[in-house]
């Protein structure tokens, strides 16, 4: 039996998404023509990761339900469900034996997100959710960062044994042309400070300390959860879980804005010679080759034009940036010990796409947003649905011994709590302050309260 994900990553670009229009999209590209016969049931799981969600004090505010209301929660990131709800609904219509999706977990770090939806006739499947975050922008704030779900999932009953664990991760990393480096350290810390530990079923305070489950970002699971069986907090690589990163990685094609005169030479998006000449300059897959980042990962063949950076209404690219493929996906294959191979002297560390027991079935963009100077990226693909196996016992393969999930490129660090902890209270300081002076409701709260004042200071000027 296989498994079926579908991965999209979108920067909403501070913009709450028209939910219709992101429900059609979804109707276009997870499902089968109408005019043809079905070639895949509809995923399994559908994962949404999502950058710049929502405006800097929304974002940052989201979890403290600043004067009772949570913005994200209730206005962002509810476009987004409502957009799968709308697509579900129109899909039971269609369908005898209709199916939908529920949302599973809702998490984020500032104004990066991540959704996981599960297919309604396998809601039951999952068996228990982990989730991480971390912040990379200014002070470890979130303006940029990663977020981190991890799930046990099995349509059958039995032990742990038959549990397979996948985790998925949100991603927006340093911008600009000559943010290479920075975005390379911007792995790094993900590496390091990208933590799992369980999540216990209820909305966990960021400053408790009572709570071992305690996830220091924004969490909303909508399953009960049992414990998982990893029940210490772990890093982004572990020998048996499968790996999936989804975000605005922000590589670029070159290492300085264009110039007038390069400007001139952007073309319409049909002219694939030019933009396969300009793939061939793409920062991350010569980044990842030279081994400086993404440790491990490996990304479909991309066949479709520049995602970035497009005049907003239109799609025509802006002149001030290089067209990029800053929106990608990428994921780890499965680890040599579990490889297709039927013996190990002919296994090698890297199959190709075709020996690869992950089959991709899609990786293309979305059709364009007008509020996003993004294009959405979609990834569907299956696989086995049958756990890694553990790794073999010393002494292994030089491989194995190689493989990322049993040597991470950076160790854990220790104090990524505590980290997390003091970004956090400047996220809530930063996002009060452009609350107050960034929104309309802010400046509401400030007249209300500089009215108040000049009120009372009129009526003790009168004695009263």
């Amino acid at each position: 039996m296989s498994l079926h994900i579908s991965l999209l990553t979108f920067n909403c670009a501070r913009h709450r998404i028209d939910p219709s229009r992101l429900a059609a999209h979804l109707s276009e590209h997870l499902l089968p023509p109408s005019s043809s016969p079905a070639s895949s049931p509809p995923p399994e799981l559908l994962v949404l990761s999502l950058q710049e969600v929502a405006p800097l004090a929304y974002a940052f505010l989201g979890g403290t339900y600043f004067l009772g209301a949570s913005y994200l929660q209730d206005y962002y990131l509810a476009a987004v469900q409502e957009a799968v709800r709308i697509f579900s609904a129109e899909q039971q219509k269609k369908k005898e034996d209709g199916w939908g999706y529920e949302l599973v977990v809702s998490t984020n770090v500032g104004m990066v997100a991540l959704m996981v939806f599960v297919r309604r006739d396998r809601r039951d499947a999952v068996r228990w959710i982990e989730t991480a975050g971390t912040g990379l922008g200014v002070w470890e704030m979130g303006n940029k960062g990663a977020v981190g779900v991890r799930i046990g999932y099995a349509e059958t009953d039995g032990d742990d044994e038959g549990v397979v664990a996948m985790t998925f991760v949100g991603a927006h990393l340093a911008p600009m042309e000559d943010g290479l480096e920075r975005r390379n350290r911007d792995w790094m810390n993900i590496v390091k400070r990208l933590v799992f530990v369980p999540i216990d079923g209820t909305r966990t305070s960021l400053l408790d300390d009572s709570s071992p489950g305690d996830t220091l970002q924004e969490t909303s699971p909508l399953l009960p959860q049992p414990k998982p069986p990893l029940r210490t907090p772990t890093g982004l690589y572990h020998p048996r879980t499968h790996v999936f990163l989804a975000g605005d990685l922000n590589y670029r094609t070159h290492l300085t804005s264009p110039t007038p005169d390069d400007a001139s030479t952007f073309t319409d998006l049909t002219d694939v010679e030019y933009y396969s000449k300009l793939l061939g300059h793409d920062q991350l897959a010569q980044e990842r080759q030279a081994g400086r980042t993404c440790h491990g990962f490996r990304e479909p063949p991309i066949r479709f034009p520049p995602t970035y950076k497009y005049a907003k209404d239109s799609l025509e690219f802006a002149t001030h940036r290089w067209p990029s493929w800053c929106d990608r996906i990428c994921y780890l294959d499965f680890p040599v010990w579990s490889s297709p191979f039927p013996s190990p002297s002919s296994s090698p560390s890297s199959p190709s796409p075709s020996q690869s027991k992950i089959q991709i079935q899609k990786y293309t963009t979305l059709p364009h947003h007008p509020t996003s100077d993004h294009l959405p990226v979609i990834l569907s693909l299956s696989l086995p649905s049958t756990p890694i196996p553990p790794p073999p016992p010393p002494p292994s393969t030089p491989q194995t011994a190689e493989d990322p999930r049993l040597r991470p490129p950076f160790a854990m660090d220790p104090h990524w709590r505590a980290r997390r902890r003091m970004a956090r209270v400047a996220e809530i300081v930063v996002g009060v302050v452009a609350y107050l002076g960034g929104t309309w409701e802010g400046w509401g709260v400030l007249a209300v309260g500089v009215g108040t004042v000049l009120v009372l200071w009129g009526v003790g000027g009168l004695g009263w």
